[in-house]
């Protein structure tokens, strides 16, 4: 059976942790509770978590649960959410259905939508059947989030930069950035009380800990490429884009591309990947504006896996070979060059790059056939004249 910790900041209100610590002792799912008093010294909501995620992680637990004094887990709550990880293995966090404790009926989280300026939930009523499909989120509320231990290995820790909110949309943006998802578990039931460590009054420095959040998660994230692409909500399982419309962001992602305006070319077309994850095109674009920035590597590794979907693509070799020659992976690159060559691309730019691969292999008169080639396609190329002439050919024979 999967091992579970229930991770739970206590402050000031025993009450609510004796209610809390009650109803995991009635789940279903046996689970370990991990209570972090943060009466003395208040550590804050985000370094009590990290604290309990750290002994889950050298307990060696399947998941963890951070959860809210205020939060009270329904019997099968965890039950259900451990079947519903099981059952999504890239799902790194789960927000479980949130319910009013004082009104059963109101669903107080349902899953979440905007992350800043203030943080929105999606609600409703069970007795309407709102909110009653799990499906991938932004980012899920952290009074009570489920977390696949494994997932944290690569994710990283909560950042402790925050103090009490956003921590939670920041912990989610950071899994969807490495490849993970986000969901909203609708099978999983919670019962919220509301308060907790706020109030509906709150004092002067608790609204200073949530300014100092919000403008610490707006300093980390608003403007930057991740921001835009993640605070958009993930696909549906089985979403698609139409035919058409894949064609034409295609179509607008190139032209900007040649415009040099990369960031907007980018976004159009990781936003074609998230729904066709192998599209040639949008992947080949995406391996050019790496290499533009400054990141062949990054290129080469998409490309690679690009090639194996599109072996006959003269496009697609080429990106490879300019990709493998900015990462001096000389043989590598020639070959990807003379497959660009046999499947119809000719440019004295390849023949340039072909030419120092072949100097680079100590390759003399292949590189020699390069620059002749240059110059029968451009025969003001003065490089490959200068070259030319370096290799003791006289001005005639240029």
């Amino acid at each position: 059976m999967d091992k579970i910790l229930a991770i739970i900041p206590f402050y000031k209100r025993s009450d609510q942790l004796e209610q809390c610590l009650a109803a995991l002792a009635a789940s279903t799912h046996p689970i370990e509770a991990f209570v972090v008093d943060n009466n003395t010294e208040n550590k804050g909501f985000t370094k009590a978590c990290n604290l309990g995620l750290r002994e889950s992680m050298r307990r060696g637990h399947t998941y963890a649960i951070l959860l809210n004094q205020d939060c009270y887990v329904s019997q099968d709550a965890v039950e259900k959410a451990v079947a519903f990880m099981r059952s999504h293995p890239r799902c790194a966090v789960a927000g479980p259905k949130q319910m009013s404790a004082e009104d059963p009926d109101l669903i107080v989280h349902g899953g979440c939508t905007e992350a800043f300026p203030v943080g929105q939930h999606l609600t409703g009523r069970a007795s309407r059947k709102d909110c009653a499909v799990s499906r991938p989120m932004p980012w899920v509320n952290g009074a009570c989030m489920v977390v696949r231990v494994d997932a944290l290995y690569e994710t990283g820790l909560m950042d402790e930069g925050f103090f009490l909110i956003a921590s939670d949309a920041d912990f989610c943006f950071a899994a969807r950035q490495r490849g993970w998802e986000v969901w909203y578990c609708a099978e999983s039931v919670v019962f919220h009380e509301g308060g907790g460590v706020s109030s509906k009054q709150p004092t002067l420095d608790l609204v200073a800990y949530f300014n100092a959040d919000q403008l610490h998660f707006r300093d980390k994230w608003v403007g930057s490429m991740g921001w835009e692409c993640l605070q958009k909500a993930p696909l549906a399982p089985g979403e698609k884009l139409a035919e058409e419309k894949v064609r034409g962001l295609l179509e607008t992602a190139f032209r900007h591309f040649q415009k040099s305006e990369l960031r907007e070319a980018e976004l159009i077309v990781r936003r074609i990947l998230d729904f066709e994850p192998e599209n040639s095109t949008a992947l080949l674009i995406l391996a050019r504006i790496y290499i533009d920035i400054g990141a062949p590597a990054a290129a080469a590794r998409i490309l690679l896996a690009a090639i194996k979907t599109s072996p006959y693509c003269a496009q697609t070799h080429l990106a490879l070979a300019d990709a493998l020659f900015f990462c001096q992976a000389s043989e590598q690159s020639a070959f990807h060059y003379q497959r660009a060559r046999f499947f119809g691309i000719q440019s004295p730019e390849m023949s340039m790059n072909l030419a120092t691969v072949f100097l680079q292999q100590g390759k003399r008169e292949q590189a020699i056939g390069e620059w002749r080639l240059v110059l029968k396609m451009d025969p003001a190329h003065a490089e490959a004249r200068h070259n030319l002439r370096e290799s003791g050919f006289a001005e005639a024979d240029v």
